[in-house]
């Protein structure tokens, strides 16, 4: 039964699908992975797929348009059930890719991993168990988020894991965020819903308004409570595409591949939990904005409070909600993300012309900035320029009255002579 009237399934056009070789019979399980120009992170997400307990999977690794060797990496895994597929064209974020990898799937069974994320030997076989015991449509597991890696790695005290799980059935309300990474779908579920959105159509992830979608179309999604997936933010680290930054992956994949939650757990035990509150988390470009859309910001927090459930209903994604209320367009997000990562900026109507008027704002603040520093220069010029007249006029009255004093001074001196004058003769 629909939860939502949002509209599902989302079609794209993607082009012409790539075509896979595929030999045997179809998986249980066929694993979408999605990637652009960081074969070094991608091997330890290869490796962790190879190294799961549950055997019966495919993986299907969608370059987007790389350049790197990333074709070479997948090659080295040496293991037929990874496809590499490179697309001829860049689609600009993992939507493309991860729709393109759901679309040529055959597993009864989908799932996604992020490049940057790793997963336990046993995430498919448990969430495979959760599925099975429960009949549910998907299933959901719990993750270790990395926040910061210290430079002595796991036991590092500047080191910072967060354990982020629950359990029940999936609810969405927009202040939990369940990265792709984690999920299990049924293929039947996944071909109600369609394809990903593009980031720039979107205001936050494309991955929960999809993963909204999903409880819109009333599929039966179970949480786990067990962290099975390593979450690697790509935010984490400064410009990780740019500078194919891999620390994080070098420091847990060891860990994680040898399925030791205790290495995770005691970092877990002794860092602080952020709290994520609405609007916080969400990249909003700087901007002027009316009066009413800065009241409107500054109440986000009660106002989604209220209105997230009952908008869901009429198909109004918790988060994109949020998006609005904070002042976003969508693609906002994405392409702050993008700058973050040190990717090159991503296009879209609206985007663009937030940001150019962002730009222009802080360009209309410069000149209105220097207008007043020129208009401070000319008043501390034209002050000097009447202190400097200040100073001539007392420099002419100073020589004045040092004149008017020597004249004096000689009148006394010339008086002292006629005294003295005067004396000699009266002594005479």
């Amino acid at each position: 039964m629909r939860r939502s009237l949002v509209r599902s399934p989302v079609a794209r056009d993607l082009g012409e699908l790539p075509v896979v070789n595929f030999v045997g019979e179809p998986p249980r399980v066929t694993v979408v992975m999605a990637t652009y120009n960081r074969s070094n992170v991608l091997r330890h997400a290869l490796e962790s797929v190879r190294s799961q307990t549950f055997p019966d999977w495919e993986a299907l690794v969608i370059g987007d348009a790389c350049t790197d060797d990333t074709a070479e990496v997948v090659a080295g895994m040496r293991d037929p059930r990874f496809h590499y597929l490179n697309l001829p064209v860049n689609l600009g974020d993992h939507s493309g890719p991860n729709s393109i990898g759901a679309r040529l799937a055959r597993g009864s069974h989908l799932t996604w991993l992020s490049q940057d994320d790793l997963w336990f030997p046993d995430h498919l076989e448990r969430l495979l168990g959760v599925v099975d015991e429960s009949g549910a449509d998907g299933a959901i597991g719990g993750m270790y988020l990395v926040r910061e890696i210290g430079p002595r790695g796991l036991a590092d005290p500047a080191t910072r894991i967060e354990a982020r799980s629950t359990s029940g059935r999936l609810r969405v309300t927009g202040h939990r965020n369940h990265p792709a990474s984690t999920w299990l779908l049924a293929a039947s579920t996944v071909e109600k819903v369609g394809d990903w959105r593009p980031a720039t159509a979107v205001r936050y992830a494309t991955s929960q308004e999809y993963l909204f979608r999903v409880w819109a179309s009333g599929a039966r999604v179970v949480v786990s409570p067990t962290p099975t997936t390593v979450l690697v933010p790509s935010i984490v680290g400064s410009r990780s595409y740019g500078s194919r930054r891999d620390d994080e992956q070098n420091v847990l994949a060891p860990a994680a591949l040898a399925g030791d939650h205790d290495a995770f757990d005691g970092v877990v035990r002794r860092t602080a939990i952020e709290p994520f509150r609405l609007p916080e988390g969400i990249g909003v470009t700087e901007r002027p904005r009316s009066a009413a859309r800065r009241a409107l910001a500054r109440h986000s927090q009660p106002i989604h409070r209220a209105l997230a459930a009952p908008l869901a209903r009429l198909g109004i994604p918790p988060w994109e909600l949020a998006g609005y209320l904070v002042g976003e367009v969508p693609g906002e997000s994405n392409a702050i993300l993008r700058m973050l990562r040190g990717l090159p900026g991503a296009s879209g109507s609206e985007l663009d012309q937030a940001l150019v008027a962002t730009l222009q704002a802080r360009l209309d603040a410069a000149e209105a900035t220097l207008a007043e520093l020129s208009a401070e220069l000319t008043r501390t010029q034209n002050d000097y320029r009447a202190r400097d007249a200040e100073l001539r006029e007392l420099g002419i009255a100073y020589a004045r009255q040092s004149a008017e004093l020597a004249r004096a001074q000689q009148d006394y001196r010339d008086r002292d002579a006629e005294v003295a004058e005067l004396r000699r003769q009266l002594d005479v």
